[in-house]
């Protein structure tokens, strides 16, 4: 097990709130916002947003409200309403430049003092905080995923269930993998927003220097003031270029959407899209350390070295992280593959009953058709497993005859 880099936390544990919301302070002068939901003093849980570089889901308070976890949602490092010491403040007007001057500055100082490694040991800064010396459930969700992940292996003895919906496995894969030539041939064809992705950073970086490979490269050398050729984009051009990388990551999310849907949600909140281009691109950095060849080493290992219960759900239409993702990590969990051929809405096992894994008819967002329920159920499962663990006597035999079966847990088909 790796220890808390107390480097990392210098600083952290201070905390401003209230019952129900308040910061938390990390280091590096980040402060973390959070929400509780659940049940007070019921089983902890902590809740991962995606991206890298979203924010909480309010909508989570209500999933969780009702179910046995003590829950607290957070926003990463320089995500939503979470800051860092220091940062520009909002100018009072209205005026287009001011605001994206604005707009850049916040982004670029939230971007500093933040990593992969950082996003890893803030959740055993809140775990600690929040949570002193029990063990902790993490939900995850698609980015949010590979991070409830990485908290198990860096912490296995601290690391009582994973809960993973449509996980990452901090890679580019599906839709937005730029190296699969058959998928960007597709989305150039296909999808008008990767299009416009694509043409505004050929014109920002020259034709002849725009590599499709490189396309995420270009957007953060861009985006961060780090072009080879040294030049830097005006305010405008790189809110410009994160708002149409959003844009295209947006349409990818839904099983149907279309292009002025996903634009119209997107500007909707130009701040924090805008941020949440120069923090996605930049922590995409840290993606080779903890890539595919990552877990498949290491999965296993925390699998043995812990007594997490596992639940995967995912989308089996799923642009953005493929279903396969899914299959490998209940096989890496478990070391036995599931079913190549699976029902939508029911849950399959491995042999100890403690990996879980549900397909549903949905693509990668947690509001596409059918995927809150599906995710609901599996909350509802990991609280009826949790509570029969400690359940004086009782075990995981035990619960495999008496808790769960297939039917008891299905997600309501979509409509």
């Amino acid at each position: 097990m790796r220890q808390l880099n107390e480097g990392f936390a210098t600083g952290s544990g201070a905390v401003k709130s209230s019952n129900s919301e308040g910061f938390l302070a990390v280091g590096e002068g980040h402060e973390l916002h959070y929400i509780r939901a659940g049940k007070p003093g019921g089983m902890p849980m902590i809740v991962c947003h995606g991206g890298p570089g979203a924010w909480l889901d309010h909508a989570y308070r209500t999933l969780l409200d009702s179910s046995e976890f003590d829950v607290v949602i957070y926003s990463q490092r320089g995500c939503g309403l979470s800051h860092r010491r220091g940062e520009p403040q909002r100018p009072a007007t209205q005026d287009i430049h001011e605001l994206e001057r604005y707009y850049v500055e916040r982004s670029l100082h939230v971007s500093e003092g933040n990593d992969l490694d950082h996003q890893i040991h803030d959740v055993e800064i809140i775990r600690q905080h929040f949570f002193q010396d029990q063990k902790v459930h993490v939900l995850g969700g698609s980015w949010g995923g590979a991070l409830a992940m990485l908290y198990g292996i860096h912490y296995p003895d601290r690391t009582e269930g994973l809960i993973l919906r449509c996980t990452s496995l901090t890679e580019l894969c599906g839709a937005m993998n730029p190296i699969d030539e058959a998928e960007t041939v597709s989305q150039r064809l296909h999808n008008p927003c990767f299009a416009r992705l694509e043409d505004k950073i050929k014109d920002l970086i020259g034709a002849d220097q725009y590599k499709v490979s490189n396309l995420f490269l270009h957007l953060y050398q861009g985006l961060h003031d780090k072009l080879p050729d040294g030049r830097i984009w005006s305010d405008h051009e790189k809110c410009d270029a994160a708002i149409s990388w959003r844009v295209w990551n947006k349409s990818l999310q839904y099983t149907r959407i279309s292009e002025s849907e996903a634009e119209n949600v997107v500007r909707s909140d130009m701040e924090q899209n805008v941020k949440f281009g120069f923090l996605f691109s930049k922590l995409l950095l840290g993606y080779p350390k903890f890539g595919r060849s990552y877990f498949e080493k290491m999965l296993p290992e925390f699998y043995k070295n812990s007594q997490a219960n596992i639940m995967i759900v995912h989308g089996t239409n799923d642009k953005i992280c493929p279903i396969q993702n899914a299959y490998d990590v209940f096989e890496w969990f478990s070391s036995e593959a599931p079913p190549r051929v699976l029902n939508s809405g029911t849950s399959v096992f491995n042999s100890d009953m403690r990996v879980a894994f549900m397909p549903v008819n949905s693509g990668h967002a947690d509001d596409d058709v059918g995927m809150w329920g599906a995710l609901s159920r599996m909350v509802q499962y990991a609280g009826a497993v949790a509570l029969f663990k400690h359940d004086e006597g009782q075990d995981q035999d035990g619960l495999a005859s008496t808790v769960v079966t297939t039917e008891r847990f299905k997600a309501p088909e979509p409509l």
